[in-house]
C-alpha cells in the first residue's frame, strides 16, 4: 500500500512540474514594446537612446517622446506589420496595435518627427521577433 502511495505522489509531482512548465509565457505573447523617440547628434532619430532596429512582438509597440508634452509622428512604408502605417502627430504616447509579420522581418521607418521637426531616420526600424 505504501508503495502505491509513493508512486501516486511521484506521478502527481511530475504532473505538477509539467503543468507549470507548460504555463510559461510563449514568445508570441510578449507585451507591447515601449519606444522613446528623441533626436541625437547631427539630427539623428533615436529609439530608446540609440540608432538601429528595436525588437518588437505581435503585441506591437508604443512610441513616446522625451516627455509627455512632446509631439511625435511616425511613418512606415506601405506593407508595414500594422493595420495602418502612419501614426500621429500626437503628444504622450502612440500605440501601434497588434503586429503581424514574419519573424526576422525588418520594417524601416520612412519618417519620424519629434517636437514637430523631422529627424534623420538612417537605419532605424523595427524587427519582428
Amino acid at each position: 500500500m505504501v508503495l502505491r502511495q509513493r508512486d501516486f505522489l511521484v506521478i502527481l509531482l511530475l504532473s505538477f512540474v509539467l503543468i507549470i512548465l507548460g504555463c510559461s509565457p510563449k514568445e508570441g505573447l510578449k507585451a507591447v514594446v515601449p519606444i522613446q523617440l528623441s533626436v541625437g547628434a547631427n539630427n539623428q532619430c533615436l529609439q530608446n537612446g540609440a540608432t538601429g532596429t528595436v525588437d518588437m512582438y505581435a503585441a506591437g509597440v508604443a512610441w513616446s517622446g522625451p516627455n509627455a508634452t512632446t509631439s511625435i509622428e511616425v511613418h512606415l512604408p506601405a506593407g508595414c506589420p500594422f493595420s495602418k502605417c502612419d501614426f500621429g502627430p500626437s503628444t504622450g504616447s502612440i500605440s501601434s496595435g497588434p503586429a503581424s509579420g514574419a519573424v526576422g522581418t525588418t520594417y524601416p521607418y520612412s519618417s519620424i518627427s519629434v517636437g514637430g521637426s523631422s529627424c534623420t531616420v538612417g537605419t532605424d526600424g523595427l524587427i519582428m521577433r
